[in-house]
C-alpha cells in the first residue's frame, strides 16, 4: 500500500472515530450497557414456557380503532406502496428492505378498508410460518405491534383468540426477554403498549406480570417523550401521530378491561391525549397532511382527521385554538393570516440520547397559501444506510442554509448524528407577526459562524431574513423547494414566477444581487414514492456579518 492510501486510509477511519464519540457521548449509560449485554449473550437455549391463559372479561365493547394505509387481499399485502405476496414470498422476502419486512410483519393490514373475521387465515398463516426468533420479523419492535394488532382484530372483529393464543404467549415471553432498552424512545413504549394489551386481554399469571411491567415503562416513558407543550420528544409530526393513536388504543383498552384500580392510569392517558391532540392541531397544515420536519412524510401514520374520528368515538375533546404561536418546549411556531400558514423549525435535535429520526433541517420552514402547498421540505423515501438516504436527511434537502456544502446537524448513514445544532435563542411577536431563530451547528463542527433567520408575515407578503455571521470569507447556499404540482421560471434577474395550472400564483424574490438558479430536485410524499420538483438556489459568498433578504409576494 503506498503511504498517501495509508495515510488516507488512516485520517479516514480517524474521522469515523471521531463521528462514532461525537454519537455515543450523548447516549445514556443505560443504553450502552444493555446494547452490550444484549450484544454478548445467547438465548440459543431459551424456550418459552406453557401459561394458563383465559381471556378476561371486558366491561364494554372496543370501540373501531382507526383505519391503516396498509391492505391485503388473497394473501398480497400492500405496504409502503410495495405489494408482496406473503403467500408465494413468505414473510422475510430477501427483495425487501429491513423496513418493508418490519411493515409486513406488523400486520397493519389487519385494519385496512376493512376489518374482516375472516383474516384469521393470515394470522394462522403466519404461525404456521415457522420464522425463528432469530428472524428480523421477531424484533422486539415488529412482534410488539404485530401482538398489539392481533389482539385488536379480536376485539373488533368479536372473535376468540384461542388459535392464536399459544403464538401470542410465546411472543410476549420472548419480548420481556428483549424490551428495547439499549434503544429506547418509541421502540421502547411500544414494548410497554404490547405488554399492557396482552395483560389485560388474558388473565394468569404471565398478564399480571406483564400489565406489571408493560404499565411501569409506560408511566416513566410517558411523562419523557411528551414535551411540556404536548410535542412528542422525537420532533417528528409522523411519529408524533404514532404515539397519539397508541395513547388512544390504550385509552380505548383500559375502558374495555379496566377496573376501579386503572382509574388513575386512564386519567394520564387522557390528560396526555388532550395534551399531544392540542400539539398536533397547531402543526398540522391546512391541507391536514404531515408537516415535512425530519423523519415525517404521509401514508403512514393515521392522518390528523383519522385520529379525530377516533378520539370523538372514545368521547374525548382537545383544545382546538390555534392561530400563530409559538411552541417553545418542541420549537416550532405557527404563522398564519387569511391566506398563508407558514410552519417554522426553530427546534434542536431531539432527543439527545435517540435522534435517530432527526434531519439537519434547522430553520427550515414550509408554507402553504390558500390552502395549498408551496414550499416544502424534501421528505423521505426510504430508511437504511445510502448515499440516498444520507442526501434526504441533509440540510439542502431542506429550505434553509448550508454554508461551506455542510449539514448543520452532522447526520450520518442510517439513523446517527453527531455533533449537532442548538439553538441559541429564539423571539416570536404577534405585532408584527413573525418569528426569530439563530443556531451554531456550523460553529459545533469548526466553521465560525452562526445562523440567524426571521420571518415575517403580513397581508401580501411572507419575509424571511437571514443573518450569517462568520469571522472568515464562507460561501453560503439557501435553497427553497417547491411542491411538484408548481412551474417556476425566472420572471426577472431577482424575481422568480410561482404558478399552478398556467395561473399566476406568487412571486419569490431575492432582495440582494446573489447568484440565483432554479434547479431539478426531488420530493418524496411518501415510503417509495418520488416526484420531481423545482428548487430556488441561491448562492453567495459572505463574511463578517451578512443579512440576505427573501420574500414570497403573493
Amino acid at each position: 500500500m503506498k503511504f498517501s492510501s495509508l495515510l488516507f486510509f488512516i485520517k479516514m477511519n480517524f474521522g469515523t472515530l471521531v463521528k462514532y464519540i461525537n454519537t455515543v457521548r450523548y447516549l445514556k449509560m443505560s443504553q450502552v450497557l444493555y446494547r452490550m449485554w444484549y450484544g454478548f449473550r445467547s438465548l440459543r437455549s431459551w424456550r418459552p414456557e406453557e401459561h394458563d391463559l383465559v381471556p378476561a372479561i371486558r366491561k364494554r365493547k372496543f370501540v373501531i380503532p382507526c383505519e391503516k394505509y396498509s391492505s391485503c387481499s388473497d394473501g398480497i399485502v400492500n405496504v409502503l406502496n410495495r405489494e408482496i405476496d406473503v403467500f408465494s414470498d413468505g414473510w422475510v422476502p430477501s427483495s425487501l428492505t429491513k423496513l418493508e419486512i418490519y411493515n409486513v410483519n406488523y400486520f397493519d393490514f389487519l385494519f385496512g378498508s376493512e376489518c374482516r373475521s375472516t383474516d384469521d387465515l393470515m394470522i394462522q398463516a403466519w404461525i404456521d410460518s415457522g420464522l425463528t426468533f432469530s428472524s428480523f420479523a421477531n424484533d422486539a419492535y415488529p412482534l410488539s405491534l404485530r401482538l398489539v394488532n392481533w389482539i385488536k382484530w379480536g376485539l373488533v372483529t368479536n372473535t376468540d383468540l384461542e388459535f392464536c393464543r399459544d403464538s401470542l404467549s410465546n411472543q410476549v415471553q420472548w419480548l420481556l426477554k428483549n424490551i428495547e432498552y439499549g434503544i429506547l424512545g418509541n421502540h421502547v413504549f411500544s414494548n410497554a403498549k404490547a405488554l399492557m394489551f396482552f395483560g389485560k386481554y388474558w388473565n394468569g399469571e404471565l398478564a399480571a406480570q406483564c400489565t406489571a411491567l408493560g404499565e411501569k415503562i409506560f408511566l416513566k416513558e410517558v411523562d419523557e417523550q411528551i414535551l411540556v407543550d404536548g410535542a412528542n420528544f422525537e420532533l417528528s409530526p409522523m411519529y408524533h401521530g404514532i404515539m397519539l393513536e397508541d395513547l388512544l388504543d390504550l385509552y380505548n383498552l383500559y375502558v374495555v378491561f379496566g377496573s376501579s384500580s386503572d382509574e388513575s392510569i386512564l386519567r394520564v392517558i387522557r390528560k396526555k391525549i388532550e395534551l399531544m391532540t392540542s400539539w398536533l392541531y397547531r402543526v398540522t397544515p391546512p391541507d391536514g397532511s404531515y408537516a415535512f420536519f425530519n423523519d415525517s412524510v404521509d401514508g403512514v401514520a393515521v392522518s390528523f382527521q383519522g385520529l379525530i374520528k377516533y378520539m370523538r368515538h372514545l368521547g374525548i375533546s382537545y383544545d382546538t385554538d390555534a392561530g400563530s404561536c409559538h411552541m417553545p418546549f418542541s420549537g416550532y411556531c405557527r404563522l398564519e393570516n387569511n391566506k398563508m400558514v407558514v410552519l417554522c423549525d426553530g427546534a434542536n435535535v431531539g432527543p439527545d440520547y435517540i435522534p435517530g429520526h432527526a434531519h439537519a433541517d434547522t430553520l427550515s420552514f414550509e408554507m402553504w397559501l390558500n390552502r395549498e402547498k408551496v414550499i416544502v421540505n424534501s421528505g423521505i423515501s426510504q430508511y437504511g444506510v445510502s448515499v440516498e438516504r444520507l442526501r434526504q436527511r441533509g440540510t439542502l434537502a431542506h429550505n434553509t442554509v448550508s454554508l461551506d456544502g455542510m449539514n448543520s446537524t452532522e447526520v450520518w448513514s442510517g439513523f446517527r448524528v453527531a455533533r449537532r445544532a442548538e439553538i441559541l435563542n429564539t423571539k416570536f411577536t404577534e405585532v408584527p407577526l413573525s418569528f426569530m431563530a439563530e443556531h451554531d451547528g456550523y460553529k459545533k463542527q469548526g466553521v465560525n459562524s452562526t445562523h440567524k433567520r426571521t420571518w415575517c408575515l403580513s397581508a401580501n407578503r411572507l419575509s424571511i431574513n437571514d443573518v450569517i455571521s462568520s469571522s472568515s470569507e464562507i460561501k453560503f447556499e439557501a435553497r427553497f423547494h417547491f411542491h411538484p404540482d408548481l412551474v417556476l421560471y425566472l420572471h426577472e434577474v431577482n424575481r422568480v414566477r410561482v404558478s399552478k395550472d398556467s395561473a399566476h400564483l406568487c412571486d419569490f424574490v431575492v432582495d440582494q444581487s446573489f447568484e440565483i438558479n432554479i434547479i431539478n430536485t426531488s420530493y418524496h410524499p411518501q415510503f417509495n414514492i418520488q416526484l420531481e420538483n423545482q428548487c430556488v438556489s441561491v448562492k453567495g459568498l459572505v463574511q463578517g456579518v451578512r443579512l440576505i433578504k427573501y420574500g414570497v409576494e403573493f
